[in-house]
């Protein structure tokens, strides 16, 4: 199965610098422009999507409609829990500037044994459905980082930085995930420090 995982366009609350987690927002006007971006340059990298999923968040969804709707494709979007964002409990609406990297796990904060389980399990379901097809996931930073830190750790960690609009491509088996090809971020990673 070929995955695509694409982050969403910004939100208020990304554009304030602030963890947005499970908090709700909406993609704002520079959000709804990352996702025709990353729209854009999926049309020129991947022929066909055979179906789209999404984290049941706004900004997910917002931005894997858009996606869709450029491909000109009419199709259904599915909601699948497991590519949620990651649950920062206490530090949710705190600056990114003063809590990256979080190295207590209070209570309430999804741990990262807690989402990489979430989300490889939600890949795996995915692969058991889709196998030889090309699916896109509308997702977050952190669920696409999950992934990332087991099957790329040589090049990411939690402490990466992905572009909102950020294009992951993954080439999934039933024993492997390989990181393919990284479109709409930065060429090299980059991370957060303090």
């Amino acid at each position: 199965m070929k995955l695509i995982m694409v982050r969403h366009g910004q939100t208020e609350i990304n554009k304030e610098g602030r963890i947005q987690g499970r908090s709700d927002y909406p993609l704002n006007k520079a959000g709804i422009k990352d996702a025709q971006k990353a729209a854009e340059v999926l049309i020129k990298n991947v022929k066909n999507i055979d179906f789209f999923i999404s984290s049941p968040s706004k900004r997910a969804f917002e931005t894997t409609q858009i996606i869709l709707n450029k491909y000109g494709y009419n199709k259904t979007i599915n909601k699948d829990p497991s590519f949620y964002e990651r649950n920062f409990g206490p530090y949710e609406g705190k600056l990114v500037a003063d809590t990256f990297p979080i190295t207590k796990n209070l209570p309430g904060y999804e741990t990262n044994q807690e989402i990489q389980k979430r989300v490889y399990d939600g890949v795996m379901n995915l692969y058991q459905k889709y196998q030889g097809y090309t699916v896109l996931v509308g997702c977050h930073s952190h669920t696409i980082k999950s992934i990332l830190v087991v099957f790329a750790a040589d090049k990411y960690n939690y402490n990466s930085i992905l572009l909102n609009g950020a294009i992951l491509i993954l080439d999934v088996k039933e024993d492997s995930i390989k990181l393919i090809q990284v479109l709409n971020n930065t060429t090299e990673p980059q991370y957060y420090s303090r």
